[in-house]
């Protein structure tokens, strides 16, 4: 009966998203520079979850299924499904983006991308940079693509030149399926960077082994050299951009920057927030992150080898720092360790690389690879979790997050 169901659920979504085309939304500021890690992407009618599987939440049911509009597919790779074909990138470092000129979805694999339509079909080769990562292959580098972001009818992407091992941006045209290098794979090796709001923030080191960081327009045309950065390394990482200032934290504290006009100013300095705080996303209201930690939460029981085991985890409290500079406590997850705070129309997705939940024995039962959906208050608190995607039928879950 459940399978009918669920084939009734997918026809009657597909209709509804058939009848419905992805609405045009003004792209401003790229989402991705908004948070520090990536396994939700959002599209006018659905939030796309990346793990293991491809699975979706549906804005017009409030329901969870597998990133695949065939109600007869069993969702395995031996039917070449779209929820397996590119669930491997779990998109840690930018290896998966939405194109809103498009209304498609694009995949790094290997050394190539792919698209999808937003109803998961019609997969399309984009662009080939070698012969690793075709759908066929069920193994395959995942790590040779990274950094991309949407913005305007581009998709724009890291990916280290074969030849001399550096790191550059090119530039995927989504409308053409045309590739340009925007900087050289011979003389610039670039380290990270972000579509801002009509401009590129980026560091990289040059020919005479300096690294500097850079603004350039969207064409990396009219590089300039910033005189001044906030705390110049050679992280992955840049920032996370709020639509004027980039966050970022440094021995004194957060500091939020310009990179126009190279103003900067210290947030907080506060030396809790310095010594636990992982930051994770930045919105209006301010910057989130979590703030707790190592600690043990219980008991798990290990069957293989039949004896009890202590379970420890960090990053269960979420707090924000605000543009006033003061720290406030938004959700505590008590067990569940929090990876990754996407915020989306509506609300916030955060993804929990564990999620304990208390047996009636008293000991931990653990479920890996969580993806909690939250509502926010007029406060900015979080409240009413829920889970989706692949746990959201999970009767145990559901309760266990009623009662935080």
């Amino acid at each position: 009966m459940k399978r009918i169901i669920s084939i009734l659920l997918a026809l009657s979504t597909l209709l509804l998203v058939s009848c419905g085309a992805p609405r045009k939304v003004e792209n401003k500021a790229a989402p991705f520079a908004s948070a520090t890690y990536h396994r939700v992407i959002e599209a006018p009618s659905r939030v796309l979850l990346a793990d293991a599987k491809l699975y979706y939440y549906s804005k017009a049911d409030g329901e969870s299924y597998p990133f695949c509009f065939n109600p007869l597919c069993q969702h395995t790779y031996k039917e070449n499904c779209p929820s397996m074909l590119f669930g491997g990138s779990k998109s840690v470092t930018g290896q998966m983006v939405y194109c809103d000129e498009t209304g498609r979805f694009f995949f790094a694999r290997g050394q190539k991308i792919y698209s999808m339509s937003f109803d998961a079909s019609d997969i399309k080769l984009e662009c080939s940079l070698g012969e690793d990562g075709d759908v066929s292959q069920k193994m395959y580098d995942k790590n040779l693509i990274k950094s991309m972001r949407s913005y305007g009818r581009y998709v724009y992407f890291m990916f280290t030149n074969a030849e001399t091992g550096h790191a550059q941006i090119l530039r995927l045209d989504s409308k053409t399926s045309k590739l340009k290098e925007m900087t050289s794979g011979e003389t610039e090796w670039v380290i990270a960077y972000e579509i801002a709001d009509g401009y590129v923030y980026f560091k990289m080191t040059t020919s005479d082994n300096l690294m500097n960081y850079y603004t350039a327009d969207l064409d990396f045309n009219n590089k300039k050299v910033i005189s001044d950065p906030v705390y110049p390394s050679d992280a992955l990482v840049i920032g996370l951009y709020d639509g004027k200032w980039f966050y970022e934290r440094t021995p004194e504290g957060l500091v939020k920057f310009d990179p126009l006009t190279e103003e900067k100013v210290l947030v907080s300095g506060d030396p809790e927030f310095l010594k636990f705080a992982q930051i994770l996303a930045v919105n209006e209201r301010g910057v989130y992150f979590t703030y707790d930690e190592i600690k043990n939460v219980g008991k798990e029981y290990i069957s293989a080898y039949g004896e009890y085991r202590d379970v420890f985890l960090s990053g269960t409290k979420i707090g924000v720092l605000q543009k006033d500079g003061v720290i406030e406590e938004v959700f505590d997850l008590k067990t569940g360790e929090v990876f990754s705070i996407n915020f989306i129309d509506g609300g916030v997705v955060i993804y929990c690389t564990a999620m304990c939940i208390e047996s009636t024995d008293g000991t931990l039962k653990q479920k890996p690879n969580v993806f909690i959906l939250f509502d926010t208050d007029e406060n900015g608190k979080f409240i009413n979790p829920r889970p989706i995607g692949n746990y959201a039928e999970d009767e145990e879950l559901i309760e266990y997050l009623k009662r935080l």
